[in-house]
C-alpha cells in the first residue's frame, strides 16, 4: 500500500495536502508544455489571418481573452447600398401604382401626360388653329354682326376643328399614359433587379463575416487555452516551492504515511 501511495503521491509539508509525485509531476508539466506550443502554432497561424480582423488582444484576470474586432468596412457599405436600393424600388414602385390607378380617359390627368399633351407638336398646331379661328370669328362677327352666315359658317368650322383636336388629344392621351407606365413599369423592375443583387452582395459579406467570426472565436479558444495552461503551470510552480528544499523521499514517504492513517486514527476517537 505504502509503495503504491509513493507511486502517485507526495505530501505536502506540514499541511499532510496529496500531491502528485514528481515524475507524475514532470510527465504533465511536459504535456502541458508541449500543448502549449502546440496551441502557439496554431495561434500563429490564425495570427495571420486574424491580422486585418482584430485591432485589440488583451487578456482579462480571469484568463478569458477580449478581442476588439475591426469593423468589416465592405458589409457597411453594401449594407448603406442595400438600404439606398431598397428606398429607391420603394419609391418607383410608389410612382408605378401611381399611373395605374390614373385613368387616361378621366380628369385631373397624371402631371407627366398633361405635360406631354401640352408640349405635343400635332396638338400645339390645333391649338394655334383655333386661336386663329376664333380671333377671325371675333373680327367678323364685329362686321356682319352674329347671325351672319360668314359667322355661322366658320363657327362650323371651329366645331370641327374642336372636335379634331378633342379627338387627337384623347388619342394622345391614351399613347403618353402607356408610354408612362411603361417606363415606370421598367424602372421597377430594373431598381428591384438591382435591389436583388445588392441583397446577394450583402448575404456574401455577411457570410464573409460569419467566417470571420468563426476565425476569431478560435483563435480567442487557442488563446485562452493557451493562458490557462500557463498560469495552471505557473500555479504548479508556486506548490512545488512550497515543499521544503532537502527533503528527502523517506521524509516524505513518512508524511504520507502519515496522511494515510490520519483518518483512521480521527474515526477512532
Amino acid at each position: 500500500m505504502i509503495s503504491t501511495f509513493f507511486s502517485f503521491a507526495l505530501v505536502a509539508v506540514g499541511s499532510g495536502q496529496l500531491l502528485e509525485s514528481p515524475p507524475v509531476i514532470l510527465a504533465d508539466r511536459a504535456r502541458s508544455e508541449a500543448r502549449i506550443r502546440d496551441l502557439e502554432a496554431k495561434a500563429q497561424r490564425f495570427r495571420a489571418a486574424c491580422a486585418n480582423l482584430a485591432r485589440d488582444v488583451s487578456v482579462r484576470a480571469d484568463g478569458r481573452v477580449d478581442i476588439r474586432q475591426a469593423p468589416n468596412a465592405r458589409l457597411l457599405a453594401m449594407e448603406g447600398i442595400v438600404s439606398e436600393l431598397e428606398l429607391d424600388a420603394a419609391g418607383k414602385r410608389s410612382t408605378f401604382e401611381q399611373i395605374q390607378n390614373f385613368s387616361p380617359t378621366e380628369t385631373p390627368l397624371l402631371p407627366e401626360v398633361q405635360q406631354s399633351l401640352n408640349g405635343d407638336a400635332a396638338l400645339s398646331g390645333f391649338r394655334r388653329e383655333l386661336q386663329v379661328m376664333d380671333e377671325s370669328m371675333l373680327s367678323t362677327r364685329t362686321f356682319c354682326g352674329p347671325d351672319h352666315p360668314l359667322v355661322k359658317q366658320q363657327q362650323s368650322q371651329r366645331a370641327t376643328l374642336q372636335q379634331r383636336l378633342d379627338e387627337a388629344t384623347a388619342i394622345k392621351t391614351v399613347k403618353f399614359h402607356a408610354q408612362f407606365l411603361q417606363k415606370a413599369q421598367a424602372r421597377v423592375l430594373s431598381a428591384e433587379t438591382m435591389l436583388a443583387h445588392g441583397r446577394t452582395q450583402l448575404k456574401r459579406a455577411k457570410a464573409e463575416q460569419r467566417q470571420q467570426d468563426r476565425i476569431l472565436g478560435e483563435y480567442v479558444r487557442l488563446l485562452e487555452e493557451c493562458e490557462q495552461l500557463r498560469r495552471r503551470l505557473t500555479a504548479q510552480d508556486g506548490v512545488e516551492g512550497s515543499v521544503m528544499p532537502g527533503t528527502s523521499p523517506n521524509d516524505l514517504l513518512e508524511a504520507g504515511q502519515q496522511a494515510e492513517t490520519r483518518p483512521a486514527r480521527e474515526s477512532g476517537k
